[in-house]
C-alpha cells in the first residue's frame, strides 16, 4: 500500500515539477515578448524622432521661404529662408500671421490668403541692403489643416530681365543711326543719284563700310 501512495506522490510530484516548467517557460515567453515590444516601441519612437527632426532641416535647406499656417492663421512653422527674406529674427510661432508680419509688403498677400485662400505670384519688393524681389505663392490645405506660403526669390531673374531690356534698348539706338543714314542714300539714288556712276558708287561704298555703330 505504502508503495501505492508513494509511486502516487512520485507522479504527482513529477506532474507538478512538469507544469511548473512550463509555467515558467510561459513566463519566460511572455517576459521576451514584452522586451521585444519595448525594443519596436523604443525604435519607433527614436525612428520618428529622427523624421521630426529630419523634416526641420530639409524645409531648412530651401532656397524658398516657407511658412506653415494652422486653421486659425497662426504661424506653425517657418524656416530659414522666409525668415530671413522678411529680415525676421524673432520666434513666430503660435502668432497670428497678419499681425506678426512687419513688411507692409507682405500684408496684401497674407489678407489675401485669408479672404480667397490662394495667393498665385503676387510680387513684393524687399527695401534693402540686399534689394530684393520676391514672388509668394499660398494655398490652403485640405481638410481645413492650415495654410502653405512660399515665398520665391526673383531678384536675380528680374535683373536679368532688366540687363536683357537695357542691351536691347542700346541695340536699337546704336542701330538707329546707320540705319537712318542708309535709308537716306537709298532715298538719294532712288530720287536720281544712281544715274549718276561716281556719286552712287560713292554712296554704295560709304553703305558697304558703314560701321554698325553709326559713326557720324
Amino acid at each position: 500500500m505504502w508503495i501505492v501512495v508513494i509511486l502516487g506522490l512520485t507522479g504527482a510530484l513529477g506532474i507538478h515539477l512538469g507544469w511548473r516548467r512550463r509555467y515558467r517557460g510561459v513566463l519566460a515567453d511572455i517576459a521576451g515578448m514584452h522586451r521585444l515590444q519595448a525594443l519596436l516601441r523604443e525604435q519607433h519612437r527614436q525612428e520618428l524622432e529622427r523624421e521630426n527632426a529630419r523634416q526641420p532641416s530639409i524645409f531648412h535647406s530651401m532656397m524658398e521661404g516657407v511658412a506653415v499656417l494652422d486653421h486659425a492663421g497662426r504661424v506653425v512653422f517657418t524656416n530659414l529662408a522666409f525668415r530671413r527674406f522678411l529680415h525676421i529674427t524673432e520666434d513666430l510661432r503660435g502668432r497670428d500671421f497678419l499681425e506678426s508680419l512687419t513688411h507692409p509688403g507682405m500684408c496684401q498677400p497674407a489678407d489675401t490668403l485669408r479672404k480667397q485662400g490662394l495667393v498665385v505670384g503676387m510680387e513684393i519688393t524687399m527695401a534693402g541692403p540686399p534689394v530684393r524681389i520676391l514672388h509668394a505663392n499660398a494655398n490652403r490645405l485640405s481638410g481645413d489643416l492650415g495654410s502653405l506660403v512660399v515665398l520665391h526669390d526673383h531678384t536675380r531673374l528680374k535683373k536679368m530681365e532688366r540687363t536683357r531690356r537695357e542691351f536691347v534698348a542700346n541695340v536699337s539706338h546704336e542701330l538707329r543711326t546707320p540705319i537712318s543714314l542708309i535709308k537716306g542714300f537709298v532715298e538719294t539714288l532712288q530720287h536720281g543719284a544712281i544715274d549718276d556712276p561716281a556719286t552712287a558708287r560713292k554712296f554704295l561704298q560709304t553703305i558697304q563700310v558703314r560701321p554698325v555703330a553709326g559713326d557720324q
